[in-house]
This record gives C-alpha cells, structure tokens and sequence, in this order.
C-alpha cells in the first residue's frame, strides 16, 4: 500500500513562519517599520513650523525620540526578563533611533521647509 505524498504546512490566518493572524503581521509591520518613520516626519513637521532658526544636532535628536517610541516599547514588550530590563533595552532602542535616522529624517524635513521658504520669497519678489 502506497501512501499519499505529505503536504507542506499551510496557515491560512498569517504569515507561515510568525504564525501569527494577518492582523497581528499588519500590526507589527506598522509599529515597527512605518510608525518610526511617521512619527519623527510629523513631529519633525510640527516643530520645524515653529523654529524661528535652523535647529542644532541635539534639538533634531530630541525631535525624533517619539518616532523611537513604538517600536522600542513593542520589542521591550515581547523580551523575557525585568521592568528594569525591559525600560533599559527600550532606552536603548530610543536612544539608537535618535542618533541616527531620525535627526537626518528631521533635518530632511527642516531642509525642505527652508528650500520652502527660499522659493516663496523670490516668487513673491
């Protein structure tokens, strides 16, 4: 007696390797890729209205620790180990997202916004 060929493992809610629901992969997808990159853009927008005067190294690294902010505390979330663990390894990530993409996502913004005005100006001249 022969037996039929196995089939590979299929899951029809999510991703085969998570094993999660669609709406979880959803989920995670924006808190970890998107909401940094959001954030930090309409935060960044927010504050750079506002500057009477280009914004200095450390002013463009405070701008961007709310875009850290999600990611950092979903993936402390989801590590074993203390509260004190947890908020040292979310300081961490928060401290790693302002230090490098999110002051050049918020200086890319204020660069615009200066370029903005530049154009604005001679076009009213």
């Amino acid at each position: 007696m022969s037996e039929a060929p196995v089939k590979a493992p299929q899951n029809r809610f999510g991703c085969i390797d998570c094993e999660l629901p669609t709406y979880q992969d959803d989920a995670l997808f924006w808190l970890a890729i998107v909401a940094p990159f959001v954030l930090t853009i309409i935060t960044g927008i927010i504050l750079v209205l506002r500057a009477e005067k280009p914004l200095g190294v450390l002013q463009l690294m405070a701008i961007s620790v709310p875009g850290g902010l999600p990611p950092a505390m979903g993936v402390a979330l989801s590590i074993d180990g203390s509260i004190a663990d947890k908020v040292g390894f979310a300081l961490l990530l928060v401290f790693i997202w302002a230090s490098t993409f999110g002051p050049l996502m918020v200086f890319f913004t204020q660069w615009i916004y200066v370029n903005y005005r530049a154009m604005r100006k001679s076009f009213e001249k």
